[in-house]
């Protein structure tokens, strides 16, 4: 599966290539456990092995390095795709840790990371990849660590690295669910807390309302995908030219892997949240719960219904019953929009690190990441 390459650094780390999806598997039962040392949703087994599975522009290249110690225990997974990057239009091939994408990256996942056995082993462990990567062909000047949070167990590592480029760039909305909903609730602005009551009574007027969560073993589950894909497309998404909705999806990228996420019996913790008025499903979201996180992955509604003010009175919903469920600590939103401000969450912003791989070659593109319109606010 590759070469053992020994590290040089005080912990005597050795690092292993394992490439492709098949690589991937032999890595399971390490990655589970690091997974949870970790502690990110998108890290979990089943939901990266179907990330890698539908994503071919990261299938082409994938590559997991496994980090030992001395004892052959697996300390550190780095999950790498090769990449063209262009930096002030010139373009230059690096490496790049999973996540490290702009737009829907993993299908909506909030970040990217490494895995890790402990926060105190991330920086030898970034250092044996780095030096793996460097005696690597083909060569690539940089190691890209992008749309990292704070709680990355990767980026102090990052930013202590010599030579790095860093800056912030984008942000994931967070909302604490590791109190009453009470107390959360009270947070919120006055004139937000009328206009919840206000959208409450509306819906009520108009006929009996009903919140019913599917979990992936519900009878219901594949019905309520079905609902969740139907007011999606309903409103703008289902509208636009290259088509925004998983319904009208002109590429079936992102629509299979969420299909495959949210396929009946799935192993990766999903969930579907209905708002049903007089029976009839008219706001719907899709959700992920794993590692004391439910991550909101998208989210709909029949536009027709917008004066009830659906996706809050959905969203209020959830919230009300990750307050009371006591191994969940937050909602992740897995993206930063206005009308989320609302519920005054908690704004992660995006790191973005460049890391020399080598040296010489990588010279040119980080005085390029150095211009002023790339450092760091």
């Amino acid at each position: 599966m590759g070469r053992d390459v020994t590290g040089t650094d005080p912990a005597r780390l050795s690092t292993r290539e394992h490439q492709g999806f098949e690589g991937l598997l032999a890595l399971r039962e390490d990655w589970a456990r690091l997974a949870g040392c970790t502690g990110h949703y998108f890290h979990c087994f089943d939901w990266f092995r179907e990330f890698v599975k539908h994503d071919e522009q990261c299938a082409a290249s994938f590559l997991c390095v496994a980090v030992s110690g001395a004892d052959g225990r697996v300390v550190g997974i780095v999950p790498l795709e090769q990449r063209t990057e262009r930096i002030r239009r010139i373009p230059f091939g690096i490496w790049a840790i999973v996540g490290s994408r702009s737009g829907d990256v993993m299908m909506l996942a909030s970040g990217s990371d490494i895995l890790c056995e402990s926060p105190k082993l991330a920086g030898p462990v970034l250092r044996a990849v780095l030096r793996h990567l460097a005696g690597r062909r083909p060569m690539r000047s940089l190691l890209l660590a992008g749309r990292m949070t704070r709680e990355a167990m990767g980026l102090d590592a990052c930013l202590g690295m010599p030579g790095r480029a860093h800056y912030q760039r984008g942000a994931v909305d967070w909302i604490a669910t590791d109190r009453d909903y009470a107390e959360l609730h009270s947070a919120l602005s006055r004139k937000f807390r009328g206009s919840l009551r206000n959208t409450a009574n509306r819906a009520a007027a108009e006929g009996t309302v009903e919140f019913r969560r599917s979990e992936s073993d519900s009878p219901d589950f594949a019905e309520a995908v079905a609902d969740f894909k139907r007011v999606e497309a309903s409103g703008w998404k289902g509208k636009v030219e290259k088509g925004g909705a998983l319904a009208t999806a002109p590429s079936g990228f992102q629509r299979g892997f969420v299909d495959a996420i949210f396929a009946p019996g799935s192993a990766c913790g999903p969930f579907v949240q209905r708002l049903l008025l007089d029976g009839r499903c008219i706001a719907a979201l899709l959700a992920v719960r794993g590692l004391r996180t439910v991550a909101v992955l998208k989210i709909g509604y029949d536009e027709s219904f917008h004066r009830l003010g659906p996706g809050h009175l959905l969203l209020r919903d959830v919230l009300e019953a990750c307050c009371l469920a006591p191994d969940i600590d937050k909602v992740d939103m897995v993206s930063h929009t206005s009308w989320v401000s609302c519920w005054a969450p908690e704004v992660q912003a995006h790191h973005w690190c460049y890391l020399p791989v080598r040296p010489l070659l990588a010279s040119l593109p980080m005085t390029l990441l150095r211009l002023p319109s790339r450092r760091t606010p």
